[in-house]
């Protein structure tokens, strides 16, 4: 967590997790388990825990790695009227027949960046160029395990950002 001006705070949750060995024909079953029986459910619970910590006037954003691209996740975060930041995983389907990645790759670059990326290891200090570009768009319910008739799920409106180094050096240091 961070203050309005920046000064970090701590984290307000953490959970631990040893994931089970689990067979290829375990996990194809896992598929059809409800959200709560799923080990996904931890961002779900922590997004619910973090958000009971503040008041409706707090402006709460979830910041995941990869492993929170869920739906559920989305559209339960939408639901406590908190915001999300999640890394992309998926490529996504958004409405009017669109995937996430296809409306980025076509959309304008809004912005550009440097940064000075400092040496670490053996590698040397360099500059990166980055190109930033954000879009709109409107996640539609995944086709998988019947999610609009079991959890009544909606569509997520969602704002997607990419930024992308150009001319990375070639040994991709």
């Amino acid at each position: 967590a961070v203050n309005g001006a920046g000064l970090p705070l701590g984290v307000l949750d953490m959970q631990f997790h040893t994931r089970e060995e689990v067979s290829c024909r375990d996990k194809r079953s896992t598929e059809e388990l409800p959200i709560e029986k799923k080990e996904s459910y931890r961002w779900l619970s922590s997004a619910s825990k973090v958000n009971s910590l503040f008041n409706t006037n707090t402006n709460v954003v979830h910041v995941c790695d990869r492993e929170a691209d869920i739906f559920e996740l989305f559209h339960h975060i939408e639901e406590e009227e908190s915001q999300f930041l999640v890394r992309s995983r998926s490529n996504r389907r958004l409405e009017e027949e669109q995937k996430l990645y296809e409306l980025l790759e076509a959309s304008e670059v809004d912005a550009g960046a440097t940064y000075n990326i400092p040496s670490k290891g053996g590698r040397k200090p360099r500059t990166a160029k980055v190109q930033i570009k954000f879009v709109e768009g409107t996640l539609t319910i995944p086709q998988q395990r019947g999610l609009n008739s079991v959890k009544r799920l909606s569509s997520v409106d969602i704002w997607c950002i990419e930024v992308k180094e150009i001319e990375s050096p070639a040994d991709g240091e």
